[in-house]
């Protein structure tokens, strides 16, 4: 696509996901998300390549990738940043939209220009054209939206098929569409999880407080029950319920083995992360599961300390990796049970300077 003259930037998110970079690596970040911008695709994932959009040495670059590739998602050898992907998508969405409206309007006064230089086709009898109008508005015809339909054909030429028993109608300017129980069955399974009639109900009440929204087509009337469907369904899949009660006692086993790496800000996006971890496995679900983690995080040699962040390490891919990690580093075993055992529930020695008192 074409370059976009303009980038959205939400700064508290970033500077949220970004605490612990330094000031080279925000640079090089930057670099990177512009980029892609710019070019409207994912990076290439080659170190050359890379090093030369952050305008610094390979050897340097290098240095960086390991922290800089959290921020990314590696699909067939291109690195693929999610948030520009829904941005960039936005922006795609609301040029198509600008684009069909304004083709809409072209054709529109393209039609008005031939009925005016026609006045004697298009107006035979005024007076019986509106006697017409008033009959045709009095008349609701129901039209059966199908598969079978074609792409884009005018309500005026849509015939009544037969389907099963219609579940609901749906309107659409002053006519309605007839959906069949089949057709909602088939909704169902393709977007699982979501109230189809439910949905429609709602987009219904939608359509009649936004009449301008109203599609004239079967196209149309298929293109706005699968966005409506789609958003449904993406809407459920980002709703989390967060355990806010069981993170605070995870963040306070952080604080308690971790006390160098405080949490000195804690995003949604983080508890999101973390409440994904723990829903992930049913043993994430128990503290001590957490306490052992951590106790490994600060003994691993493969972890530097300034990534040793409570919402980095939750991270999808960097959590991967830890894990990862824990399972190959057996020659860090010793170190972690020597300082496994320091911070294990043992009883108290009594004080004995506190027994003289």
């Amino acid at each position: 696509m074409a370059a976009i003259p303009y980038m959205p930037m939400f700064w508290s998110d970033y500077l949220a996901d970004t605490a612990y970079l330094t000031t080279l690596e925000h640079g090089a970040y930057i670099l990177l998300i512009a980029n892609y911008w710019q070019t409207g695709k994912p990076l290439p994932y080659n170190d050359v390549y890379l090093a030369r959009i952050c305008k610094v040495s390979v050897d340097k670059f290098s240095k960086m990738k390991s922290v800089l590739k959290n921020y990314f998602q590696c699909q067939n050898s291109s690195l693929v940043h999610p948030r520009i992907e829904q941005e960039l998508e936005k922006v795609r969405e609301k040029s198509n939209k600008s684009r069909t409206s304004a083709q809409k309007r072209w054709e529109s006064k393209s039609c008005e220009r031939i009925a005016n230089a026609l006045p004697s086709l298009c107006h035979t009898d005024p007076e019986a054209d509106t006697d017409q109008e008033k009959d045709q508005k009095l008349k609701t015809p129901i039209v059966v939206f199908s598969p079978q339909q074609a792409a884009g054909q005018k309500l005026n030429d849509v015939v009544d098929e037969e389907i099963d028993e219609i579940a609901i109608r749906i309107i659409k300017r002053g006519k309605t569409y007839g959906v069949g129980k089949k057709k909602m069955g088939e909704l169902s399974e393709i977007y699982p999880g979501v109230d189809v009639l439910n949905e429609f109900k709602k987009m219904n009440l939608w359509l009649q407080n936004n009449p301008a929204k109203q599609s004239k087509t079967v196209r149309g009337v298929n293109q706005r029950i699968n966005t409506w469907l789609a958003n449904a369904m993406e809407r459920q899949q980002r709703t989390t319920v967060i355990d806010e009660k069981f993170q605070e006692e995870i963040k306070t086993v952080f604080r308690e083995i971790l006390p160098e790496n405080p949490i000195n800000f804690w995003s949604s996006q983080a508890a999101k992360d973390l409440q994904a971890r723990i829903d992930s496995d049913p043993r994430m679900k128990k503290i001590n599961w957490w306490r052992n983690f951590f106790l490994f995080v600060k003994c691993s040699s493969g972890i530097s300390i300034r990534e040793r962040h409570l919402d980095y390490i939750v991270r999808e891919l960097k959590f991967s990796d830890i894990m990862n990690l824990k399972r190959s580093e057996n020659h860090e075993l010793e170190k972690y049970e020597k300082v496994k055992s320091q911070y294990s529930t043992t009883e108290k020695k009594p004080d004995a300077n506190a027994a003289q008192l």
